[in-house]
């Protein structure tokens, strides 16, 4: 769609209503707040008031039409009903290309062929494209009408907010209703797992504080220092002025998944730029929103204390490579501080910004005076609604196999865990980050760490035939995607999955009357996987591992207003 061209004439007022009032209909069920807000800002600029409401239209005509008119769940998951049913008459990608282009729909993933037509018939598919895109859309529309700030809805819109806690009871309702039974008896409510699983908000914190901790003992023991770096993108990606809440007039009305991807190809110069330096630095990185819901990166980098002053220069550089000469960018773009051991610890520094993105605990007030647990449940949902991850690990052993060893229970270790593998796992299972790092050859072990993750055999023993692991979707999985089989150190494998689990209904099926249909669709859905995986077929059906240091295009299952 052409851009609107902005009104000229003498008879401005009647000129600016006969233009600007189609484009304000089109807004719908918010078209009174974009009046008013047009309405105020002409007043104090005619000609930025209507290109803001030019702007405005172009990110309300840059979403299909198909995404604008969802305003409720039910809407949702008709129209993904309404979808499915149209593609279970397609049998080629070249009609299914021709199904979504039409109406502007993203593109559908998976292999050529079958793959691709059957997750474009499956209706939760859509359900989650329109989650994720309706969400996205709503907020970044909040973002441009001025709503979200400081002085207004931080961090994010309040629908989303409202949505993300609303999904976050409605996942929990269902996982109460759901059990896991193992080959051995064994019977576990999903409910319980998750409050003991990294999905647990207060064990996620408690690892990654474990983690960071032991990296800074193992920077005391060699003799390394900690450097707090914070990266924030240019002004031209701001929506509002950090002070006053208002408007940055040179926005380029970029979304906070774009800024994201701007600091990591930022970072990614930067990391290039010290290995070839052979400049190693271990820690963490932990992305968070300005009130505005622009992302900004904090680091905790841990390094030698003789190249703190290259480092700084490094990372100086990158950051201000793009736009390195506007007003302020020395000062606000990138900022460093040494943390002095006898002033505090670095975890002690770094605690604050782990809680408050997680769930707020002991932090008490957040910068802007908010209540920390409010504010971290709105720093979630902003983190969910543009699948932004929130922590990623510097360097270091890998995290997989970490997790791995502690499947071993600690009363199991002598009858199961190999001698040779003791020390990793004792290390593992008591938390001992720094202990874990030592076994694995210190801060950057890299492919060369004694202990790597196993994986499901690629032949099958008994027949000699390749083994074709395949999602639920059919799609053929890579080699580096098989199913986990436990870790393996010199070529002999500790197995850490000696079980195999169904998912079923904690009661028989007339008894969960009181489900939606949604509900008892998503279990049914469950069902299939577990029953895939158990055979084999579903291995790239979850996540199996959490191994890769480096960022992975983002997968959002999406959330809606």
């Amino acid at each position: 769609m052409k851009a609107a061209r902005l009104p000229r004439g003498a008879d401005a007022d009647f000129e600016d209503i006969e233009w600007g009032a189609p484009l304000v209909y089109e807004f719908g069920h918010i078209s009174d707040t974009v009046r008013a807000e047009w309405m105020k800002r002409k007043a104090r600029n005619r000609a930025e008031g209507n290109a803001w409401l030019r702007d405005a239209h172009q990110i309300l005509c840059g979403t299909p039409r198909m995404v604008r008119t969802l305003h409720t769940l039910s809407d949702i998951e008709a129209k993904a009903h309404w979808c499915a049913d149209e593609c279970g008459t397609l049998a080629t990608d070249a009609q299914l290309d021709q199904f979504r282009l039409a109406r502007s729909l993203p593109d559908v993933p998976g292999d050529k062929g079958g793959p691709r037509i059957a997750r474009a018939q499956d209706w939760q598919f859509w359900r989650r494209v329109f989650r994720r895109e309706v969400g996205r859309f709503r907020d970044q529309l909040a973002r441009h009408l001025g709503h979200v700030h400081k002085r207004r809805q931080i961090y994010c819109a309040d629908s989303v907010v409202r949505w993300h806690q609303q999904r976050t009871r409605a996942n929990l309702e269902l996982l109460e209703k759901l059990e896991a039974v193992s080959d051995a008896g064994g019977v576990v409510n999903l409910a319980d797992i998750y409050r003991a699983s990294l999905a647990n908000p207060a064990l996620r914190r408690a690892e990654l504080l474990a983690r960071i901790r032991g990296f800074e003992r193992w920077a005391e023991r060699v003799g390394d220092v900690a450097t707090f770096v914070t990266l924030t993108a240019p002004s031209k990606y701001h929506c509002r002025h950090a002070k006053s809440g208002a408007p940055v007039d040179n926005w380029n009305g970029s979304t906070p998944r774009d800024v994201n991807a701007y600091l990591g190809r930022v970072w990614s110069r930067i990391r290039a730029k010290l290995k070839r330096l052979e400049l190693r630095v271990y820690g963490f990185r932990i992305a968070e929103p300005h009130h505005d819901g622009t992302p900004h990166w904090h680091f905790l980098l841990f390094h030698a204390p003789a190249r703190s002053g290259e480092l700084r220069a490094v990372i100086r550089a990158h950051a201000l490579a793009e736009d390195g000469t506007e007003r302020g960018a020395r000062k606000q773009r990138v900022k460093f501080e040494a943390i002095d051991p006898k002033k505090g610890s670095a975890t002690g520094y770094i605690i604050k910004y782990v809680s408050k993105s997680i769930d707020g605990y002991g932090v008490g007030a957040d910068l802007h005076g908010g209540e920390a647990e409010a504010a971290a449940d709105r720093i979630v949902a902003w983190a969910r609604i543009w699948g932004i991850r929130q922590f990623q690990q510097i360097g270091g052993p890998p995290v997989g196999v970490w997790r791995e060893y502690r499947r071993i229970q600690p009363d199991d270790a002598l009858s199961v865990v190999p001698p040779h593998h003791l020390p990793w796992h004792a290390a593992s299972v008591e938390g001992r980050w720094c202990e874990f790092m030592r076994c694995m050859g210190g801060s950057a072990p890299g492919r060369e760490a004694p202990s790597q993750l196993a994986r499901r055999p690629l032949v099958d023993e008994e027949t000699g035939e390749l083994i074709a692991y395949r999602t639920r979707y059919g799609d053929l999985v890579k080699p580096s995607g098989r199913p986990l089989l436990g870790v393996v150190r010199e070529r002999l494998v500790l197995e850490t999955r000696l079980l195999r689990w169904e998912i079923r209904h904690c009661a028989a099926p007339h008894e969960i009357g009181g489900a939606r249909a949604g509900d008892v669709s998503e279990i049914n859905h469950l069902l299939h996987d577990a029953a895939q995986h158990d055979s084999g077929a579903g291995a790239a059906g979850a996540t199996w591992t959490r191994v890769s240091n480096c960022t992975d295009p983002p997968f959002d299952p999406g959330h809606i207003p």
